[in-house]
């Protein structure tokens, strides 16, 4: 499997031995550029997104008094650049209910599973990436 922490690692490396050698001022305009590229600007079309994850939210809450509704999957589609993927991240950053937390015999908790539909889309790779992505 995938070492992502072993990658990480070497990413990080790479990343320092990189900037190290960079001129004072190209270095500044990178991280200035960072600095802007990290900040999240909202829009009405996040109103809509959080409206239908209460939804969604709601639903699975339901399932507690008996069967869930058909609200089991959100689908976000658009453009290419649209901001489809940086949307959903920061909601699910932001919101409570989909931060990760230790249940009572101490294992870590992921209440949400995100992960970016695979090209091509086929149901076969869709499941294998869907799996992937629950661990």
């Amino acid at each position: 499997m995938f070492d992502q922490d072993h990658t990480q690692s070497g990413l990080g490396s790479a990343l320092s031995r990189l900037r190290v050698s960079m001129p004072d001022a190209a270095r500044g305009r990178a991280d200035r550029i960072a600095s802007i590229n990290a900040r999240y600007i909202g829009t009405k079309r996040d109103d809509v997104l959080n409206g239908l994850v209460d939804l969604l939210v709601g639903n699975a809450a339901g399932a507690a008094h008996g069967e869930p509704g058909k609200r089991r999957a959100l689908f976000v589609v658009g453009e290419s650049g649209s901001g489809k993927s940086t949307a959903i991240r920061h909601l699910i950053d932001t919101r409570p209910e989909f931060q990760p937390y230790r249940d009572d015999a101490g294992q870590t908790v992921r209440p949400m599973v995100s992960f970016d539909a695979p090209s091509p889309l086929t149901l076969k790779l869709l499941a294998k990436v869907g799996i992937e992505a629950v661990g």
